[in-house]
C-alpha cells in the first residue's frame, strides 16, 4: 500500500500544491517566530553579558515598588563607597546611574522613549574599563556639569556632531550641554537599540537621581576572588540595618535578562498562537482537498477493494499520502520560516535592535513543535475524508453510483447543536451570573459556540446560499442561477470552504469590535470626566515629566482659571504596590469630574489619602481607616483614608495624595508633572488663550498642548496600533482561507469537467462559464464573510458586556471597517475565481465530454 500511496501522490501532485502551500505558510509563521525570538534573545543575552562582564557584585537598595510597566527603587548613597572599597578582595567600586532621558534634536523635536521603539538612557561616565563597556571613539569623555557624550547611532540619527550644543529637558529645568565626544558601547555602538547619553558622575547623580546617590554600586573583584566569596564579604561589611541587596554580577545580569526573557517568551507565544490559528484555518482547506480527491478517485479506491485491499489498508494509503504532504509542507515551511526569521532579524539589525555579530539562531529541536503541528494538522484533516471514502461499496463505485454525501448527517447535526447549545449556555451564564471571572466563562463559551457553528455549517450553507445568491441569479441570468445551484448543491463541501473564510473574518471582525469598543469607552470617559479645556502632556514614558514651573506660568495667564499638574510615583499601600498621584485636591474637581462617595478631598492637605471606590471595596477601606503608605526611599508613613472617590478616570488606578506631600516624599527628579490640565475662565478669549498657553509650552520641551479632541485621539491611538498589529498577524489566516476557496474551485472544475463540457455543447458560451465560476466563488466567500462578521460582532458584544469591570463602558461597531471587510471579501472572491474560471472556460468541449 506504500507504493500505491506514493504513486497516488505522484499522479495527483498538481492538485495538492495549494494544500501544501497553506500548511507551509502556517508552519513558516510558527518556525519563523521561533527563529526571530531566539535570535533577538541571544542578541540581548550577549549584550547583557557584555554590559556586566567586568561586574563581580552589585549593591543596591532593597526598597522597591513596581507595577506592570515600570519599577521605582530607592537610590544608594555615595557614603557607602568607602565601606565597600575597604572590603578585602575589592579591586574597584563605582556608582552607576541609569535612567530614561530626553534630548532635543537640532530641529527642535524631542527624542525620548514613548512606549514605542527603543529608549534613550542617561548614564554616568565610568573611567574603569572593566566596569564600563563604553569607549570613546571620537572626542573625549565628559568632565564638568555642562558636557555630555552620546552613542554613534543617536548622534547620526539626530544630526549631532562633536562640539554641538545639545538641549536636555531635566527635572531641574531645560539645560544646554556641549557634546564633547562620541562613545560606543562594546562592539555594537549601543545597547541592542537603546541609545546612551553619558554625563560625568556628579552631573548624572544630581540631575537624574539625587546628589551623591546612584541606582547601584558596581564592584570589581581582585584577581582570584570568585563572585560568591565577594558577595559574602560585602554582605558582612554593609550595615545590617540598611535595606540593601548584595548580588553577584552573574545574578544581577540574569535578573536584568529575565525581564526581557519574559517579553520574548510572550512574543513567541503570540506568534505561535497566530500560526496555529492559520493552521486551524488550513485544516478546512486540507479537508476539502482530500474530500474532493477521494470522491474523484472513488473508482480507483473501489478497484483496490475489489482486488483484496481492506478498508483499513485503503484508509492507510490515504493517511500515508496525507503524512507525506504534511511532512513536505512542514519541512518547506521550516525553511521558509528560517528565511522569514533572517529577513526580520536583518531588519531589526539595521535599526540597532539586534547586534550585527549575532548569528541567526537555528536550533533544530526548537522546530519540533512546528514539524509536529504541520504533520498533525494534515493528518487530522485528511483522516475523516479517508475513512468516509473507504465506506463506499466497491461495486457501486465502479458503476459510478457512488457519490460524496451532500448533506450534513444526523450525527453531525446533533453534535454541532449540542456543542453550540453548550457554548451559548456558557455565554448566558457569563453575562447573567454573579461570577468573579466572567471573562473566562465567556471565552470558553465563545470557543464552543464557534466550533458548534463550524460543525453545523452544512446545515445553514444551503439556505443561506439560496437567500444571498437569489439576487445574483436574477441579475446574471443563466450564469447566476448556475452559480447559485453549484454553491448550494453540495453543502458539506461548501461548508468547509465557508468555515475557512468564516474563521478569518470572524477574528478580524471581533478584534475590530473590541478595538472600537475600547476607543468609544475611553472617549466616553474623557467626555464625561475631563472638565478642562486643554491638556499639556509630557509625551515621554516614565515617571519624570516637565518642570512644575510650566503649570505655574500657565496658571498665571489672564484667561486661565485653573492649571493643575499631576505627578506620578510608585509606592505601597498596606504592602500592596500602588501608583501614587500627587495633585492639588482642592483644585481637582475644577478640571476632573469626581464623585466623592465618602469623606472630603480637603483632608488630603492634612496628610490623608483618597482611594478609588474599587480599591476601597477590594481592601475593605473607608473614611477613617488607618493605612500605611510606604514611600520608596522614605519609608512607611501612618495615615488614614480621607476620601473615597468614584471616577472613571481613576477607576482602580492608584491613590491620591496632596502635591505638597508628594514633593516631601519623592526625589526632586520626580517632582515634575506628567500632565497639566488647563481650564479657561468663563469669559476667556479662547483663541488668544490658546496662543498664550502655546507660547509658554514651547519653552518646556517635550510638553505639547492638546485640546480635548487631540487629547482623546492621543489616548486612543495605542488601541488602533494594537488592532492593526493583530490584523497584520491575522492576515495569514485570511490569505489561507482565500487560497482554500481557490483550491476548492480548481478541484471542483476538474471534478465537473464532463458537466462543463456538456454545458458548452448545449450552447453556453465561454463568457457564461467564466461568469458562473466567478459568481459561485463570490457566493461562497460572501456567505463566509457574512457569517464571520455576524459571529465577530456577536462575540464582541458579549465580551464587552462581560468586561464592564475591565474598562469596557460602551459597545462600538466600526461600521466603516465592517464595510471594508465586506468589500475586501468581494474583491478577494473575484480574484480567487480568475484562475478556475479561466481554466473552466478554456476546456476542450469534446475532450471534456469524454472525460471520465
Amino acid at each position: 500500500m506504500l507504493k500505491v500511496a506514493l504513486r497516488g501522490l505522484r499522479a495527483h501532485a498538481r492538485r495538492l500544491v495549494l494544500t501544501t502551500v497553506v500548511v507551509l505558510m502556517g508552519v513558516a509563521f510558527v518556525a519563523g517566530g521561533q527563529v526571530i525570538t531566539d535570535t533577538v534573545r541571544t542578541s540581548f543575552d550577549e549584550a547583557f553579558t557584555d554590559a556586566y562582564a567586568g561586574t563581580d557584585a552589585v549593591i543596591r537598595s532593597a526598597d522597591v515598588a513596581a507595577n506592570a510597566f515600570q519599577q521605582q527603587r530607592a537610590p544608594v548613597g555615595d557614603d557607602l563607597l568607602a565601606t565597600v572599597r575597604a572590603v578585602p578582595g575589592v579591586r574597584a567600586a563605582v556608582p552607576v546611574v541609569q535612567r530614561p532621558i530626553k534630548v532635543v534634536d537640532p530641529t527642535g523635536e524631542v527624542a525620548c522613549f514613548t512606549s514605542v521603539g527603543a529608549p534613550i538612557i542617561g548614564l554616568n561616565w565610568v573611567d574603569d574599563p572593566t566596569l564600563s563597556r563604553w569607549r570613546i571613539v571620537e572626542g573625549r569623555a565628559p568632565s564638568g556639569p555642562d558636557e555630555l557624550v552620546m552613542d554613534p547611532k543617536l548622534a547620526a540619527d539626530k544630526g549631532f556632531g562633536v562640539g554641538d550644543q545639545v538641549t536636555v529637558p531635566l527635572a531641574s529645568g531645560t539645560q544646554v550641554f556641549e557634546l564633547v565626544g562620541i562613545a560606543s558601547f562594546a562592539t555594537t555602538g549601543n545597547f541592542s537599540g537603546a541609545s546612551g547619553v553619558l554625563f560625568d558622575t556628579p552631573t548624572a547623580q544630581t540631575e537624574l537621581v539625587a546628589p551623591a546617590s546612584s541606582d547601584w554600586i558596581a564592584v570589581a573583584a581582585e584577581p582570584g576572588v570568585d563572585q560568591e566569596t565577594l558577595r559574602a564579604q560585602l554582605r558582612a561589611a554593609v550595615p545590617a540595618d540598611a535595606e540593601l541587596q548584595v548580588l553577584t554580577g552573574e545574578a544581577f545580569s540574569d535578573e536584568a535578562r529575565s525581564a526581557f526573557e519574559q517579553f520574548f517568551d510572550l512574543i513567541n507565544r503570540v506568534l505561535t498562537i497566530f500560526g496555529i490559528v492559520a493552521l486551524f484555518v488550513a485544516t478546512f482547506v486540507i479537508y476539502n482537498t482530500f474530500s474532493l480527491l477521494i470522491t474523484q478517485r472513488a473508482r480507483e479506491l473501489a478497484l483496490l477493494r475489489a482486488v483484496g485491499a481492506s478498508r483499513r489498508q485503503v484508509v492507510g494509503s490515504m493517511v500515508i499520502e496525507a503524512f507525506v504532504v504534511g511532512l513536505v509542507a512542514a519541512l518547506a515551511g521550516i525553511l521558509a520560516g528560517i528565511a522569514l526569521g533572517w529577513g526580520v532579524t536583518t531588519l531589526l539589525g539595521n535599526i540597532g535592535f539586534v547586534r550585527p555579530e549575532t548569528p541567526l539562531q537555528i536550533r533544530l529541536p526548537a522546530f519540533a513543535p512546528a514539524l509536529i503541528v504541520g504533520i498533525g494538522v494534515t493528518l487530522v484533516a485528511a483522516l475523516f475524508p479517508a475513512w468516509r471514502g473507504s465506506r463506499i461499496a466497491p461495486v457501486a463505485a465502479m458503476r459510478d453510483v457512488a457519490h460524496d454525501a451532500v448533506r450534513a448527517g444526523r450525527i453531525r447535526t446533533a453534535i454541532g447543536t449540542a456543542v453550540a447549545a453548550l457554548g451559548i449556555g456558557l455565554l448566558v451564564w457569563g453575562l447573567a451570573g454573579d461570577l468573579d471571572d466572567p471573562l473566562t466563562i465567556v471565552g470558553i463559551g465563545m470557543g464552543l459556540t464557534f466550533v458548534g457553528v463550524a460543525v453545523l455549517a452544512p446545515v445553514f450553507v444551503g439556505p443561506l446560499t439560496n437567500v444571498l445568491a437569489a439576487p445574483i441569479g436574477r441579475w446574471r441570468g443563466v450564469a447566476g442561477r448556475l452559480a447559485r445551484t453549484n454553491a448550494a448543491r453540495n453543502p458539506r463541501r461548501s461548508a468547509a470552504t465557508v468555515s475557512a473564510v468564516m474563521i478569518g473574518v470572524a477574528l478580524v471582525s471581533f478584534i475590530a469590535v473590541i478595538g472600537e469598543s475600547l476607543r468609544v469607552s475611553r472617549t466616553e470617559v474623557i467626555d464625561q470626566t475631563v472638565r478642562a479645556d486643554y491638556v499639556i502632556d509630557a509625551r515621554c514614558a516614565g515617571l519624570s515629566g516637565v518642570s512644575p514651573e510650566l503649570a505655574g506660568e500657565v496658571g498665571a495667564l489672564d484667561d486661565v482659571r485653573t492649571a493643575l499638574g499631576f505627578r506620578i510615583g510608585l509606592g505601597r499601600l498596606d504592602a500592596r504596590n500602588q501608583v501614587i498621584i500627587g495633585t492639588d485636591p482642592v483644585a481637582l474637581p475644577d478640571v476632573l469630574a469626581l464623585d466623592v462617595v465618602e469623606g472630603d478631598l480637603a483632608s488630603l492637605q492634612d496628610g490623608a489619602v483618597a482611594v478609588p471606590k474599587e480599591l476601597a471595596a477590594d481592601q475593605g477601606l473607608q473614611v477613617g481607616t488607618p493605612v500605611v503608605v510606604d514611600f520608596v526611599g522614605v519609608g512607611p508613613r501612618d495615615t488614614t483614608v480621607g476620601a473615597v472617590v468614584d471616577s472613571a478616570f481613576f477607576r482602580g488606578n492608584g491613590i491620591l495624595i496632596d502635591q505638597t506631600q508628594f514633593d516631601e516624599v519623592f526625589p526632586a527628579t520626580q517632582q515634575t508633572d506628567l500632565q497639566v490640565y488647563v481650564r479657561l475662565a468663563d469669559d476667556a478669549d479662547r483663541a488668544g488663550a490658546a496662543t498664550a498657553i502655546d507660547e509658554v509650552v514651547d519653552r518646556f520641551p517635550p510638553a505639547s498642548l492638546q485640546d480635548l479632541a487631540a487629547f482623546t485621539e492621543a489616548q486612543t491611538a495605542p488601541i488602533d496600533r494594537v488592532v492593526f498589529f493583530i490584523w497584520a498577524l491575522l492576515l495569514l489566516a485570511v490569505v489561507i482561507s482565500i487560497i482554500g476557496v481557490l483550491n476548492t474551485l480548481l478541484l471542483s472544475v476538474y471534478e465537473r469537467t464532463r458537466e462543463l463540457g456538456l454545458l458548452r455543447a448545449a450552447g453556453m458560451s465561454r463568457r457564461q462559464v467564466r461568469a458562473s465560476i466567478r459568481w459561485e466563488t463570490v457566493v461562497i466567500t460572501l456567505i463566509g464573510t457574512v457569517v464571520g462578521i455576524t459571529i465577530g460582532l456577536s462575540f464582541g458584544w458579549t465580551l464587552v458586556r462581560a468586561g464592564a469591570d475591565e474598562g469596557f463602558s460602551a459597545f462600538g461597531v466600526p461600521w466603516l471597517q465592517v464595510a471594508i471587510i465586506l468589500g475586501v471579501a468581494w474583491v478577494a472572491g473575484l480574484l480567487a475565481s480568475l484562475w478556475p474560471a479561466r481554466r473552466a472556460a478554456r476546456l476542450d468541449v469534446l475532450a471534456a465530454i469524454a472525460h471520465d
